[in-house]
């Protein structure tokens, strides 16, 4: 029997799950009321956004008469969070359908895993952009996760004053002697190939200012450190996830990203960097909204790698991702399957998936045009972020159809209309033609 009492202060997740774990332990009634509000404080961090520290939120709130519901939006938000590992997603399941104060003791998972998640695709479209055919010899998309100890990667991060050992570490770890480098407004950049690495530099940090004016996202303290390839052949950007992340992608994978050291791998080429924008979308959210939810997330980076950057926001417009959805119409999810999609939604397990994975994608992507189009794409975006924070959380379906004035059904035809496209349906009797 553990009856210990939580005392201090907990500055570091590691520190939060020693007193969860402990509490978690004890004999009812759990305490687990004194660890709330160090798990909500914890959360305003910069990275504190995260499925680990959601997952202890919600099976704490979860122990707490009367807020059974926070909980389960908690532990909602742990299922669609991205990198969540298979162990975590079940214990989640299982504390959703025993969500009590008279629960048995929850499940602990492993709280350490180093998500690597790539952007698959056999065409490159303009500014970067990436499309997944299914003619294409093309393996899965899953997300795996790197056996590189996480502090490891963390040796990896250099503050910009140490920027000459962030370049030198970093050519070490490219080992091309042809290899050229740049630091530029907060990355260093490392070209094996494509334009010279001051313009990439100079291209992705044309992206910081509408991040941060539009969205909030701060970017990390840490440079970023970017390798690219220009854009032929794209099997040397799974070289260098072998040698920099000992992990094998799937053949086609055109940029991925890791937030553990803030790399970015990726095509490059002259005309645009929007892959890598992509990537940088998915640093920058990490940093500031770890728990986003899937749709929210992949789909503003999709639209930030087609969008023109401007000074303190985004100029979406329509772009091949409009045809995409378009051809894949048949498949295309409403806005209320959009919004229960999870990141394993977003990997295609088989060649036979590809269509459907690319219409949500494509869904995913025109539904934040069609927020920001409604001048609704910010406020759902910081409803969503900071909705367990507040004393009252909300479930995202609740916080979209508050922002629109709307339900989800009234939402998804809206939408149709705003897309306006009208698929011919053939007559099924040729009498009738």
């Amino acid at each position: 029997m553990v009856c210990a009492a939580i005392t201090g202060r907990a500055d570091t997740l590691e520190h939060l799950e020693e007193q969860w774990r402990t509490i978690n332990a004890m004999q009812p009634p759990k305490k687990f009321e004194q660890l709330i509000p160090q798990l909500l404080a914890y959360r305003q961090q910069a990275g504190g956004k995260s499925w680990q520290l959601n997952y202890m939120l919600g099976t704490s709130y979860c122990q707490i008469p009367g807020q059974e519901k926070t909980g389960e939006i908690a532990l909602y938000r742990v299922l669609a969070s991205y990198g969540v590992p298979d162990a975590a997603r079940t214990a989640a399941e299982q504390v959703i359908s025993n969500c009590d104060a008279g629960a048995a003791a929850a499940w602990e998972p492993s709280f350490t895993l180093v998500a690597v998640s790539g952007q698959i695709g056999a065409v490159v479209h303009d500014k970067s952009g990436y499309e997944v055919r299914t003619q294409s010899d093309l393996g899965t998309n899953k997300i795996q996760s790197s056996p590189v100890p996480v502090a490891e990667l963390r040796r990896r991060l250099f503050t910009p004053d140490h920027s000459a050992k962030a370049v030198k570490a970093a050519l070490a770890r490219e080992g091309n002697p042809l290899a050229k480098a740049a630091v530029t407004q907060g990355f260093v950049v490392i070209s094996s190939g494509g334009p010279l690495p001051q313009l990439t530099g100079e291209c992705l940090a044309r992206y910081r200012g509408p991040l941060v004016s539009q969205f909030g996202m701060q970017l990390p303290v840490p440079l970023i450190t970017v390798y690219t390839v220009g854009n032929k052949p794209p099997g040397q950007v799974g070289e260098h996830a072998r040698r920099l992340h000992g992990v094998d992608l799937p053949l086609g994978t055109v940029a991925y990203s890791v937030f553990e050291d803030l790399s970015i791998v990726g095509i490059d080429d002259f005309e645009a960097c929007g892959s890598l924008a992509h990537e940088l979308v998915h640093l920058a959210i990490r940093q500031n909204f770890g728990d986003s939810p899937a749709w929210l997330e992949e789909g503003l980076a999709s639209e930030v790698a087609v969008a023109e950057p401007k000074q303190n926001t985004f100029g979406f417009s329509n772009s091949w991702r409009d045809e995409m959805l378009r051809r894949h119409w048949d498949l295309r999810p409403s806005v209320s399957e959009l919004l229960s999609k999870t990141w394993a939604d977003y990997t295609a397990n088989d060649i036979t998936q590809v269509d459907r994975v690319a219409a949500l994608q494509a869904m995913a992507a025109s539904f934040i045009r069609y927020l920001d189009a409604k001048q609704k794409l910010g406020p759902v975006y910081f409803a969503m972020r900071e909705s367990l924070s507040l004393p009252s959380a909300q479930s995202d379906q609740n916080i979209l159809q508050s922002k629109l004035g709307m339900n989800l059904v009234q939402i998804d035809s809206d939408f149709l209309k705003w897309f306006g496209y009208h698929p011919q349906i053939a007559d099924p009797d040729p009498a009738k033609r």
